[in-house]
């Protein structure tokens, strides 16, 4: 759950420690083990950014075309209501009806039949095209990027912060994917505030 009550009371104590004076200069630009995740996750970010302007934002694009030229199959009901199989909600009752039906054949279930064979048939053609233009092989890669990059950022905020560098790099890219949540990031920095208000005693 979002909480900007204990945000703040963070970037407090941050504060509180930034204001300290160091015994030995900080470096301007720290190779530390929190700038090495932090090059992970933007090395992994670019990655996942490249394959969505390459692969998946124009596949994604194309089967939407495709699958929006698709026709739906709409049928009459005996009291003239008609019924289209673009409508979920629709399909869900048809099933219902004819499934839970002492005689699913009788002639007055065939409108709902022939709506759930159109159904079918459309989504057996969705399935196709899916398959044909590779968008699930997209989307599984985009799923694989997007677990590296969730891992590396991860990575970053439970990496130890040795310097006050350190610690503005995990709290800027907090503010940045809104990772303020306070369930477990918070815990992990106020240690790091904790760690280096103590070397800075």
């Amino acid at each position: 759950m979002h909480n900007t009550a204990n945000f703040h009371t963070l970037l407090a104590s941050v504060a509180s420690v930034a204001l300290v004076s160091p015994s030995a200069p900080e470096p301007v630009s720290v190779n530390t083990p929190v700038a090495q995740a932090l090059a992970t996750y933007r090395a992994a970010e670019a990655d996942l950014a490249q394959h969505e302007l390459v692969h998946y934002t124009p596949v994604k694009a194309h089967v939407s075309a495709l699958i929006d030229a698709l026709p739906h199959t709409q049928v009459t009901l005996r009291d003239g209501a008609i019924w289209s199989s673009d409508d979920h909600v629709r399909i869900a009752a048809a099933q219902n009806i004819v499934g839970g039906a002492s005689r699913p054949r009788h002639e007055r279930y065939q409108a709902y039949r022939n709506l759930l064979a159109g159904h079918k048939r459309r989504e057996r053609a969705v399935a196709r095209i899916r398959r044909e233009t590779g968008l699930d092989v997209v989307l599984q890669e985009a799923d694989r990027l997007g677990g590296i990059m969730a891992a590396a950022q991860t990575a970053v905020f439970t990496t130890l912060a040795d310097t006050i560098a350190d610690l503005e790099a995990k709290l800027s890219l907090a503010v940045e994917v809104e990772e303020d949540d306070g369930q477990w990031l918070f815990p992990i920095l106020l240690a790091d505030v904790q760690r280096i208000s103590s070397r800075k005693a």
